[in-house]
């Protein structure tokens, strides 16, 4: 048995980057950022900020696409993916992503109201 499985919670670093694919295929990309924060020996908090890239496939990519901007704070679930890629120098890269399978958006947009 085994398990692959990601929950995060953090803000989203640009606004998402999407694709349109042959037959339909929609694919969204962005980086959404976590902060830890730990108090040190000498007792000053430290502050830890970590990224992770997020891919988002057909509707969830729509949702992403029309919903989730720079800024936005998000949940996302999903599972962690290996890939592979060569830069434009011909150099192998490797990293992880997390192809989401899940999105919350936590933060709502504040509703406009105007008093006469």
């Amino acid at each position: 048995m085994s398990l692959n499985k990601v929950m995060l919670i953090g803000n989203v670093g640009a606004d998402p980057e999407v694709r349109y694919l042959d037959k339909d295929r929609v694919v969204c990309t962005f980086s959404i950022a976590t902060n830890e924060t730990h108090t040190d020996a000498s007792g000053q908090k430290i502050s830890d900020t970590e990224w992770h890239r997020i891919e988002m496939w057909d509707n969830l990519a729509k949702i992403a696409e029309k919903y989730v901007k720079k800024g936005s704070l998000i949940y996302v679930e999903g599972k962690l993916r290996s890939e592979i890629w060569k830069d434009k120098a011909g150099n192998e890269k490797s990293g992880i992503k997390i192809r989401a399978t899940a999105l919350n958006l936590l933060q709502s947009k504040p509703i406009q109201t105007s008093e006469n």
